[in-house]
C-alpha cells in the first residue's frame, strides 16, 4: 500500500501551485490567452469535434461512450493514429485486444487499406510514404483485464521514459471499465468504477497528459438508439457516477444498419469546458479501420 501511494503521489516536491495574481503569473497567462492555449489541448483532427471540445485537454480523461460492437475501439485508434499524424506520441494501452490485432488496425488506419491488403505491395508502397512523413512514436502495450490497475499505467509509462526515452503525448486506454481499482475490491460494482476513473484522472494529471478511453453502455442501449434516441449518461452500464469523474464524453449513437451504411451520430454527454447536449454525424468505414467527419 505505501509503494502505491508513492507511486501515485500528485504533485512535484517544488509546485506551490498558482498564486494568481502575481505580476509574471497575469503576463504569462495573459499570453496563453492570446496564443489560444490557456489549457493545452490536442487536435483531434475533427473540425466540429475540435470547435466543440477544443481537442483533448492535458490532465483530463475523455470517453467514447458506446454499446458492444460500436465501435469504441475503433474511434481511439483513430484518435491514436490522428495524434500521430502531428507528430505527436502516442502510448495506446489495450485491455481488450491484443497487441497484434491493435498494431493490424493502426496499419488499415494510417495506410488506407483494409486488412486483406497488408501484404501487398502497394502497402510497402504506402508505409515507405507514411515513414517519410514521420509520423510521432506509437508504442501499443497489452495489460491483462481486471488485473492491471492505475499504478501499473503509471509505472509503465515512467519506465518508458526512463528506458526507451519516450514521453507520450497523448495516453489512450482501451477501456478502463475493464481495469482494477488499486484500492481493496468494493462489494458494488459501480463503487469499484468510480474508484478506476478517479485513478485514472489522477494518472492524467500526474502526467500532465489527456487520457482518452471507453465506456460500456448497457444492454438496453441498442433499442434506445433503434427509437431514435440519443444515448445518455443514464445508459451507461454500471456507474452512473463515471459521468460525474470524466472531464468530457461522446456517446456513440449506432445500428447495425447505420454501421454498415457508413454512418454514425454523436452526442455530447458531457463537456466541462462547455455546453453538453450537441450532436454531429461521422463517416465510419471499419474495412479500412478508419473514422473521419
Amino acid at each position: 500500500e505505501r509503494i502505491e501511494k508513492a507511486l501515485v503521489v500528485g504533485a512535484a516536491l517544488d509546485d506551490y501551485g498558482i498564486e494568481v495574481y502575481d505580476n509574471d503569473e497575469i503576463l504569462k497567462r495573459w499570453q496563453r490567452r492570446k496564443d489560444g492555449d490557456e489549457i493545452r489541448r490536442i487536435s483531434s483532427r475533427w473540425s466540429r469535434f475540435d470547435s466543440i471540445f477544443g481537442g483533448f485537454g492535458a490532465g483530463e480523461v475523455f470517453t467514447f461512450m458506446g454499446a458492444a460492437h460500436s465501435g469504441k475501439s475503433m474511434y481511439l485508434v483513430n484518435v491514436g493514429a490522428n495524434a500521430a499524424i502531428q507528430k505527436l506520441n502516442v502510448a495506446h494501452l489495450t485491455l481488450e485486444m491484443s497487441e497484434e490485432i491493435t498494431t493490424q488496425r493502426y496499419d488499415m488506419r494510417l495506410l488506407g487499406l483494409p486488412k486483406e491488403m497488408l501484404c501487398s505491395n502497394e502497402s510497402v508502397k504506402k508505409l515507405a510514404e507514411l515513414r517519410h512523413d514521420k509520423l510521432g512514436r506509437i508504442v501499443v502495450k497489452r495489460f491483462p483485464a481486471g488485473v492491471a490497475t492505475a499504478t501499473d499505467i503509471l509505472t509503465f509509462i515512467k519506465r518508458l521514459e526512463n528506458t526507451k526515452d519516450f514521453v507520450p503525448d497523448i495516453l489512450i486506454v482501451d477501456y478502463a471499465d475493464i481495469m482494477a481499482s488499486q484500492t481493496s475490491r468494493r462489494k458494488e460494482k459501480r463503487m469499484e468504477l468510480e474508484d478506476i476513473y478517479t485513478q485514472l484522472r489522477n494518472v492524467a494529471i500526474e502526467l500532465d497528459t489527456p487520457i482518452v478511453t471507453a465506456t460500456q453502455l448497457n444492454r438496453g442501449a441498442l433499442a434506445k438508439v433503434a427509437e431514435g434516441k440519443n444515448l445518455t449518461e443514464e445508459d451507461i452500464a454500471e456507474s452512473y457516477g463515471i459521468q460525474r469523474i470524466v472531464d468530457a464524453g461522446v456517446s456513440i449513437n449506432t445500428t447495425p444498419a447505420d454501421t454498415k451504411a457508413h454512418r454514425h451520430k454523436l452526442y455530447v454527454t458531457k463537456n466541462r469546458d462547455g455546453e453538453n447536449g450537441d450532436e454531429f454525424s461521422m463517416y465510419v468505414d471499419f474495412n479500412i479501420a478508419l473514422v473521419k467527419e
